[in-house]
């Protein structure tokens, strides 16, 4: 199990990340960690992807995008 709890791209201020990203950017950049974690995934593992509730199409989107299976949302 991964559990990824991101900066949710909120404008907040963080010591080690930018959190004011262009939307674009911020989706690609969560797109790349996921499927990173994807590739370092055993088979049957899983992926806990804590985000805000108005996101969810594009958290399910990107999951999809880098391979991964939903299984409960």
């Amino acid at each position: 199990l991964t559990f990824l709890d991101p900066p949710f791209n909120q404008n907040k201020e963080y010591a080690a990340c930018f959190d004011d990203l262009p939307e674009n950017e911020y989706w690609s950049k969560m797109r790349e960690v996921c499927a990173q974690v994807f590739c370092r995934t055993s088979e049957g593992g899983a992926v806990y992807f804590m985000q805000r509730e108005k996101n969810s199409e594009q958290v399910l989107r990107v999951l999809r995008e880098t391979g991964w299976t939903l299984q409960n949302l």
